[in-house]
């Protein structure tokens, strides 16, 4: 036999056959049992990396259907506003908003079923969502990972719709009315945010109608009525118009108040110095948007403006004051950024007064929307009622004296849009 070679590696029998040294043997073993518990290790690794890649999936499939969900339900709570709505036909309605969600991109969801479900009090809808998904490894087993099912609610804040709200959170008498004032709103809903003990004042012989009077705090008597009898610690409902807030674009700096003394046709544009109109002859407002700056709008002195399909936007803390002898026939933009909007304020200034004095001011169409300011209604004649409709949407409201507001809710009598979130769109909240 052979001596071994020099890196004793390998020794030759003498029958001629190499075998391998014991260290070599030993090498070729751990190797061969790595492998052997690789391959082992292999099929539940890859049955992990599937199951996680299925989980993942069917938490995409879910994040999208709720999405879906969501906005299939208030889809269908406004279609429930809308009176007799029954049940299969809010669920089409939910179907075809579902189908074209995913017909836009959704990845994950296909050919959802839909279900719909009425409140026994018709406020709410629940719309059900359910979808099968396409798992890799766990369709082997019994993962609940092959289909997904979502639910949304979606809460009317009020069946009737909305035409005045007192956004204010905490100042007490946030809405009053005195004397022999007057509110008649039969036909929709009024909202106070606040939570003072005395959010809601009746003072006098005065009188308060609404389809619902709602108030977050309380509600301070001292005469008067209200019918029905306001609803307290309710809910606050939020700004539905916030979105709508412009950005402050006029500077009073270099501007004198314009001033009108005659029959003129004024035009859209800025008056960031201010506008007053005092003379009893005609003042016409050409369509448009008017940014009013400085000490606002004062018109007084028997004038007599007529401004149709146009916007006031009042710019850091001006306001408005409307005489008792002027004569008023104005209605909101008919399109456009401030379509339906007849006063809106911009600017960080939370200080102004909006009075309306004016005994002829029959017909205010469109939202008065004052979300820092107040608005005071005191003439001694009827303020609005040749309105179609009018909304009032303030930090507060107050009606003094004989007025008497009333704000109409005859949507199909007019061209003026009603903004979305107040009226017949009023706020729809998801409750799950």
């Amino acid at each position: 036999m052979h001596k071994a070679d020099t890196n004793g590696t390998a020794a030759r029998c003498s029958d001629g056959i190499v075998r391998r040294s014991q260290p070599g043997r030993f090498l070729s073993d751990v190797q061969g049992g790595m492998a052997m518990l690789f391959s082992l290790a292999l099929i539940p690794l890859l049955g992990c990396i599937a199951l996680a890649v299925d989980v993942s999936t069917w938490h995409s499939a879910r994040t999208e259907l709720q999405k879906i969900a969501d906005g299939a339900a208030i889809v269908s709570a406004r279609e429930l506003r809308i009176g007799a709505a029954r049940p299969e036909i809010l669920q089409e309605a939910a179907r075809l908003y579902a189908q074209a969600v995913i017909e836009a991109g959704t990845s994950f969801v296909e050919n959802p079923e839909v279900s719909a479900e009425i409140s026994p009090e018709r406020d709410s809808v629940t719309i059900a969502v359910e979808s099968t998904v396409s798992p890799i490894f766990s369709r082997l087993f019994n993962t609940g990972l092959s289909s997904v099912r979502v639910n949304a609610t979606a809460l009317l804040a009020g069946r009737e719709p909305i035409c005045m709200i007192s956004t204010d959170p905490r100042t007490s008498h946030a809405m009053a009315l005195f004397d022999h004032a007057r509110l008649d709103a039969e036909d929709c809903g009024i909202y106070v945010n606040s939570g003072s003990s005395g959010a809601l004042r009746l003072d006098g012989s005065v009188n308060m109608e609404a389809s619902l009077i709602c108030v977050h705090g309380a509600v301070s008597y001292n005469g008067g009525s209200a019918s029905p009898g306001p609803v307290t610690a309710c809910p606050r409902i939020g700004d539905p118009l916030t979105h709508r807030i412009p950005s402050s674009s006029c500077s009073s700096a270099d501007d004198d108040s314009y001033e009108v003394r005659g029959n003129q046709t004024l035009y859209p544009g800025k008056y960031c110095g201010g506008l007053e109109i005092g003379s009893s002859a005609p003042v016409t407002f050409q369509s448009g948007v008017y940014h009013i700056g400085g000490d606002g709008l004062e018109v007084e002195d028997g004038a007599r403006i007529t401004a149709h399909d146009i916007t006031f936007v009042f710019h850091d803390g001006a306001g408005a004051e409307f005489g008792p002898d002027t004569t008023l026939s104005l209605s909101a933009s008919l399109e456009g950024q401030y379509a339906g909007i007849l006063f809106i304020e911009a600017g960080s200034r939370d200080d102004a007064t909006f009075r309306i004095s004016s005994n002829n001011a029959r017909t205010l169409l469109g939202t008065i929307y004052l979300p820092k300011s107040k608005l005071l209604i005191d003439a001694d004649q009827p303020v609005a009622g040749d309105s179609a409709y009018t909304v009032v949407v303030a930090r507060e409201i107050e009606i003094a004296n004989r007025s008497r507001l009333v704000l109409n809710t005859d949507y199909a009598a007019t061209d003026v849009p009603v903004p979305e979130g107040v009226g017949p769109h009023s706020e729809i909240m998801l409750s799950q």
